[in-house]
């Protein structure tokens, strides 16, 4: 976490290479493992998706400042600036550009790891969370290459491809253009779609509650998706569907309630990724 955090916050040069020197070895190291013991070779693995989340895991101690080459009050100021330059939280492609070294730094992980497997039908995908435009892929697709030049690695020998996360709406309606920038992989946030659509919040249990009472929601809208919602994302599906080298799937948390399952099915997603704790309830669903 110091690390990561170095490379946000710390201006001292000398610290930010050192540790993004151990963030790359860490990294690329862990996806090596998890590349190694993939059976089928295929493996997506997500670029950062919150930063904001890691005001409320940092200690603000004078310890951990002086580690990071700040002062106390500073390391506060400049880890709130991290927490509200966006009421949304910096999420996804906004990590590209306003702390680019975070996402350099993953993708130089990403490429080590691909070039030190010995796994021989590796099909490593760098999935782009919270993406909104294709020119945001543009982006990803520039640091890849500039990666590549940097290890000295031929992209015809250590292939990786990009994918985006479907999971706000004006993402859903420009899938036609991420597909045109080369993406070929898509996943949808149906949990993040659904609170944007509805402007809810998902951790609102009393107003879901009240909603569900006055006949306005049929259902909790983060269990089982919405027909409105549902009828968005189905739109989407049906342009990717006119691409056959387009592949489309469902990373949710909604995705084990059986309401949802069926209307995925419904929809011909290709495949739905679920956390480990809710594999046993997902399997007996389907």
């Amino acid at each position: 976490l110091l690390d990561l955090l170095v490379l946000l916050v710390s201006e001292n040069e000398n610290l930010r290479n050192q540790a993004r020197e151990r963030l790359v070895e860490r990294n690329s190291k862990a996806l090596c493992d998890i590349l190694e013991e993939s059976p089928t070779g295929l493996v997506q693995v997500r670029l950062l998706d919150s930063l904001g989340e890691l005001y409320c895991d940092f200690p603000f101690t004078k310890e951990a400042a002086d580690k990071l080459g700040v002062g106390t009050e500073e390391l506060i100021f400049k880890m709130r600036d991290v927490k509200y330059r966006n009421p949304l939280m910096l999420r996804g492609a906004d990590i590209a550009f306003v702390y680019p070294d975070i996402y350099t730094m993953q993708i130089e992980s990403f490429l080590k790891a691909r070039k030190a497997t010995k796994n021989p039908s590796v099909d490593l995908r760098i999935i782009l969370p919270f993406a909104r435009f294709p020119g945001e892929v543009a982006v990803i697709q520039q640091m890849v290459d500039e990666t590549y030049n940097k290890l000295s690695l031929k992209k015809s020998e250590y292939p990786v491809s990009i994918g985006v996360m479907i999971e706000t709406p004006v993402a859903v309606e420009n899938v036609a253009g991420f597909y045109a920038q080369g993406v070929r992989h898509f996943a949808f946030g149906t949990y993040d779609l659904s609170q944007f659509y509805l402007c809810q919040g998902r951790s609102d249990v009393s107003s879901i509650g009240a909603r569900i009472a006055a006949g306005i929601y049929s259902a909790n809208p983060f269990q089982a998706v919405l027909p409105i919602v549902k009828k968005k994302i189905e739109s989407a599906v049906n342009v990717l569907k006119e691409h056959p080298d387009a592949d489309f799937g469902v990373t949710s948390r909604q995705g084990y309630h059986i309401e949802s399952l069926i209307g995925f099915y419904d929809m011909g997603m290709q495949y739905l990724a679920v956390s480990p704790s809710h594999l046993p309830i997902t399997l007996i669903n389907l």
